[in-house]
């Protein structure tokens, strides 16, 4: 049973059921929906929809590919054309999602919406039951049933309720402070990912280290372009945020102005970074249920990706009987460490930076080039990686 059908939930249960293993993915959302979210990843994303034969469908929806990523802050500009094997996607939310869920769906998952988790039954004889848990779920209806699986996955999100109702504590924390917030608009053409502030950025992660305030445009579906804003200071409403940051910087200001919005601001505060456990008996985390880096080093959703490729094989080599349960989660766990800090530690080595003055930059930016070499090692070995093949399971 997979908990949680967004970007590592829904791609978790498609590359199980393609191997011909049964899996139920519930989510208590309704599909199509947007959660807080501007959905822009960067290569190793990209690189997994390739694998998984899905990046030809995004694109058929009409999300436009960024070619370029434009930087200025202050008096510092760059600006670097893609090539298109390396060409970039930031689709709406509500479309990669409701994407990955059919393919979901199309391998042979089954799918429940607004179906929220509840609960826990105890198994009266473990040793019997093989470590097949009693899941408690509440459907649309209100009503309650009992299912029975052998592994729980939480893709959950960092409030993940599967951590909660099964005690699983947080290992690692990091305090973030600022405040964004983000909408779309109409008529404001883009060149890609373009990132702008009116003073200079650490090395690290891109941590504003004067006055605090970026913004970043990259386009998105229906022609729409996504404007994400962020600060250290937190004004009124996230419509008073974007509008206090556009003010602060004049290289965009006047563009985004003459633009129209379309739908809500979206608010947005900063939220710690954390790590829990990656599995336990009987149960297993991806994504930001595992691991929530946030949203400054923009490999949430290729992390995410990159879970559900790892610990979807690694759950199948235990099913089909290759290893032991404990061997192929270990493996699981141990390989998403290897990825993800790097990444943890270039966000709060960079975030500690702009207390450290010129010696704890250097240092932030020593680390954000290791990070960045492993960013490009992870993309490159994407498609070489173990492929799962389509088998009957159980």
């Amino acid at each position: 049973m997979v908990v949680g059908a967004r970007c590592a939930g829904a791609p978790t249960a498609m590359l199980l059921a393609r191997r011909g293993h049964r899996v139920l993915l519930c989510d208590r959302a309704a599909f199509p929906s947007e959660p807080v979210s501007t959905g822009a990843f960067q290569r190793p994303g990209v690189r997994y929809l390739q694998r998984w034969g899905l990046l030809e469908r995004l694109v058929a929806t009409g999300v436009p590919p960024v070619r370029e990523v434009v930087m200025s802050f202050g008096r510092s500009a760059s600006s670097v054309v893609l090539p298109p094997d390396e060409w970039l996607y930031a689709p709406r939310r509500k479309v990669l999602d409701q994407l990955l869920v059919d393919a979901a769906v199309e391998a042979g998952a089954e799918f429940r919406e607004r179906t929220a988790l509840v609960g826990f039954e105890q198994a009266e004889d473990r040793a019997r039951d093989r470590g097949l848990r009693a899941v408690r779920l509440r459907g649309p209806d209100g009503a309650e049933v009992v299912e029975r699986a052998r592994l729980v996955i939480g893709a959950d999100g960092r409030r993940s309720t599967v951590a909660r109702l099964l005690g699983v504590s947080v290992s690692r924390s990091f305090p973030m402070r600022g405040h964004g917030a983000y909408a779309h608009y109409a008529e404001l053409p883009v060149a890609g990912y373009e990132f702008y502030g009116p003073g200079g950025l650490s090395a690290a992660s891109g941590v504003p280290t004067r006055s605090g305030a970026w913004i970043m445009l990259h386009p998105t579906n229906d022609g729409l372009t996504c404007v994400t804003t962020a600060g250290r200071r937190k004004a009124t409403s996230p419509l008073a945020r974007l509008d206090k940051t556009v003010a602060q910087i004049p290289a965009v200001r006047d563009r985004i102005g003459a633009a129209r919005r379309v739908g809500r601001v979206v608010g947005c505060d900063m939220e710690p970074l954390l790590y829990r456990p990656a599995y336990g008996l009987g149960w297993a985390l991806v994504g930001d249920a595992s691991f929530h880096q946030g949203p400054l080093s923009g490999l949430g959703m290729s992390h995410a990706f990159r879970d559900a490729d790892r610990l979807s094989a690694a759950v199948a080599s235990w099913l089909e009987g290759e290893v032991t349960y404990g061997a192929a989660l270990s493996g699981y766990e141990a390989d998403r460490e290897r990825v993800s800090y790097p990444i943890y530690e270039t966000i709060t080595t960079g975030v500690r930076a702009r207390m450290l003055g010129p010696l704890g930059r250097r240092k932030a930016s020593a680390i954000e080039e290791r990070r960045q070499a492993l960013v490009r090692t992870w993309a490159a070995g994407i498609n070489t990686e173990r492929v799962t093949e389509d088998r009957d399971g159980e």
